[in-house]
Order: structure tokens, then sequence, then C-alpha cells
């Protein structure tokens, strides 16, 4: 018999700021702001996403997500109550020995899952965006990815070092 998780939909509240600072403000964790930021890019905001429940065991599960863009490009910083580490993909290395990046266990993919309905991940048709490049990482109960198409590994690890 295949028992499926109840599927519960939540409102989320979300917010954008300018700056990091701001939206330390408003959030449950110390936000990560990279001090290593790749030539020509610049933060556009940051967005704070939070369950709007009642039930507190989904109030703390917030994300933020620091967008920065060079003209034509981006690439974002997530952080918060997910697992970084579990970076969706069936081509993944696992690059933290080999970089030495941190003592958790880094994971790097290029490419990504897309949902191609709206439903549960388990029932949705999948498809593969391989334009994207993923760094993921957990640390201090907290989940972190960096996602780009135009920065390359070395570039991406740069922007994880100089948040560690």
């Amino acid at each position: 018999m295949n028992k499926k998780a109840k599927v519960q939909i939540i409102e989320t509240k979300r917010r954008i700021f300018k700056t990091v600072e701001e939206a330390n403000i408003a959030s449950n964790f110390n936000i990560l702001n990279p001090t290593f930021i790749p030539n020509g890019y610049n933060l556009l905001h940051v967005q704070h996403f939070i369950p709007d429940s009642k039930d507190e065991q989904f109030n703390k599960n917030e994300t933020v997500i620091l967008t920065y863009i060079n003209g034509k490009n981006t690439f974002l910083f997530r952080q918060g109550h997910f697992s970084g580490a579990q970076v969706l993909a069936e081509n993944v290395l696992n690059i933290s020995e080999k970089n030495e990046l941190t003592e958790q266990n880094v994971f790097w993919t290029y490419g990504r899952v897309l949902i191609k309905d709206n439903q549960s991940f388990e029932d949705a048709e999948k498809g593969w965006d391989g334009s994207v490049q993923q760094l993921g990482w957990d640390k201090g109960g907290l989940g972190y990815r960096l996602e780009s198409s135009d920065l390359n590994l070395d570039q991406l690890i740069k922007v994880a070092r100089s948040v560690l």
C-alpha cells in the first residue's frame, strides 16, 4: 500500500528589502551576507518569505533570497529552513573534501529539477533545466544554496567561502 503524505498548503508572506541589514531585523535567523561578490554584480534586493500560519511549527520556516544582478545576469543566495545539501540532481558532486570549503558536506550540480505541474513533488511531472549551477550546504540547522547560470564553480565557491 502506497500511503501519501497529506499535503497542507500554507500561505506565505513575502517582504522585499533593499539591504541585508533591513531584512535581518525581520528574520528569526542571522542572514549571511557574502563579502565576496563577483565583479559587476550588485545586490538587487532581499526577499524574505515566512509562512502565514497560526501553527507555530511552520512560523519559523523562513527563507531569505539575496538576488544579485550585473545588468543581464543574476545569481541567488538562498538561506533558511530547508536542506541546502539536498541539491536535486542525478549528477551531484560532493566537493567538500576537494575544495575544503567547510566541515559540512557541500554539493554542486549543473542543472536543477523543474516541476512541470502545480502538484506535490512526488506526483508532479519533472523536467530538467541544465542552465543553472547550484552549490548547496547545511550548517547550524539552516540550509544555504547559491544558484547561477552565469558564474562558474570557482566563483560560486569564492562567494560561499566569504560567508563561512
